[in-house]
């Protein structure tokens, strides 16, 4: 990942620069009450562990999205927003509640899952 020690911009793009760096990007989602979820979901939940690094990462993004408006476009977050940064083939989910942005450990057990629909998606670049 790029260095986000000194903060981060999540920028939109377009499909065709997606693509490009589609290893280090975002997606944003926004939940739609309309939409009846199914939960008919059956398995077993394993919590995944994260590394040292890992963790690091996602204390940085924690603050800098709490602190500051990160996108590149105007945008004030709603409850339940998911935002979703995936580092090559590892996806971080962080979710908007109570006023603030939190890691989101859920599974795909949680019903309100099915009711988010695409808002944004762009790359992350250094600030």
């Amino acid at each position: 990942m790029c260095d986000i020690t000194d903060g981060f911009k999540l920028c939109t793009c377009t499909d065709q620069e997606q693509q490009e760096l589609g290893d280090l990007c975002w997606v944003l989602q926004r939940r739609k009450a309309s939409i009846v979820p199914k939960c008919d979901v059956v398995g077993s939940i394993v919590f995944p562990e994260y590394s040292k690094q890992e963790e690091d990462m996602i204390t940085l993004v924690l603050q800098n999205l709490n602190q500051r408006n990160c996108f590149d476009f105007r945008y004030r977050p709603l409850e339940s927003d998911v935002l979703t940064i995936i580092i090559q083939e590892d996806a971080y989910r962080f979710r908007f509640l109570d006023k603030c942005w939190h890691f989101d450990e859920s599974t795909g057990f949680e019903a309100w899952r099915e009711q988010m629909v695409f808002k944004k998606k762009g790359i992350i670049q250094n600030k």
